[in-house]
């Protein structure tokens, strides 16, 4: 997904739009959110931060594809952008069941068994 963003980032050559500059802040902060050494194992957080982010990724797209369809941004650079957030977006869905994944495995090595043997 990285190189994919990477490319999409290339494309563009008009100045970032605020939005685009905010969203991606937030997804960096996000990142940090979902980190496994963060030590976060209530998922209430992370699953606020993914709302928050997935909001502002659809403000950030309707603001786009408005902009393409006024004629303020040429349509390779706002499919580009579009591509890019999505990318993006995508990223840090994949990040969240990682969270979920290893917040998963981490209380279940940490809870021992009911029945308190050891399992085999």
């Amino acid at each position: 997904m990285a190189l994919a963003l990477a490319a999409a980032r290339r494309e563009t050559s008009a100045p970032e739009p605020v939005d685009s500059g905010k969203f991606a802040a937030q997804a960096g902060a996000f990142l940090d959110t979902v980190e496994p050494e963060a030590g976060t194992k209530d998922a209430g957080p992370i699953e606020l931060a993914l709302h928050a982010l997935e909001g502002n990724y659809q403000l950030l797209k309707s603001g786009l594809l408005e902009v393409g369809a006024q004629g303020q941004l040429p349509v390779a650079e706002m499919d580009a952008r579009l591509r890019a957030a999505s990318i993006m977006r995508r990223a840090m869905q994949q990040a969240t069941k990682a969270a979920r994944l290893l917040g998963g495995k981490t209380s279940a090595v940490a809870t021992p068994p009911e029945n308190g043997k050891t399992p085999s």
